[in-house]
C-alpha cells in the first residue's frame, strides 16, 4: 500500500506527528516524574512510623517468647515435682501455681495485642 502523501507533503505530516508526539511524551514524562517524586517523599515520611511499629512488634514478640518460655518451664517443674492433687500442694507450690496462672493470662493478653500502623 502506498502513502497518500508522497514526498515533501508526507514528510511534513510525518515530521509534525513526530514533533507532536515528542511534545506529548515530554509532558507525560514530566507529569509521571512529578507524581513519582511526590510518592517518594510521602513514602520517606512513613519510614519513621514503620520503624516505630517494627520496634513495637519486636517488643511484643520478645515479651511473648519470654512468657511462653516461663510457662513451659513452670509446667515442666509442676509435672516433675508437684503432688498430683491440689490439696497436697504446699504454700510455695500454691504461690508458684498462682504465678503460672498469671503468666498464662499475661501470655493470652500478649497474643491479643495488635500494632496500629497510623499511615
Amino acid at each position: 500500500m502506498r502513502c497518500s502523501y508522497p514526498g515533501p507533503v508526507g514528510w511534513a505530516f510525518g515530521g509534525a506527528a513526530l514533533v507532536g508526539s515528542g511534545i506529548f511524551l515530554k509532558h507525560e514524562n514530566k507529569k509521571i516524574g512529578k507524581e513519582a517524586n511526590s510518592r517518594a517523599f510521602e513514602i520517606e515520611g512513613l519510614i519513621p512510623k514503620v520503624n516505630a511499629s517494627k520496634q513495637e512488634v519486636e517488643l511484643i514478640e520478645k515479651e511473648t517468647i519470654r512468657l511462653a518460655d516461663l510457662i513451659s518451664s513452670e509446667i515442666q517443674y509442676f509435672q516433675n515435682n508437684a503432688p498430683k492433687d491440689y490439696p497436697g500442694f504446699s504454700q510455695p507450690f500454691k504461690e508458684r501455681l498462682a504465678v503460672l496462672i498469671n503468666s498464662i493470662h499475661a501470655l493470652s493478653q500478649s497474643l491479643k495485642k495488635t500494632v496500629n500502623l497510623k499511615l
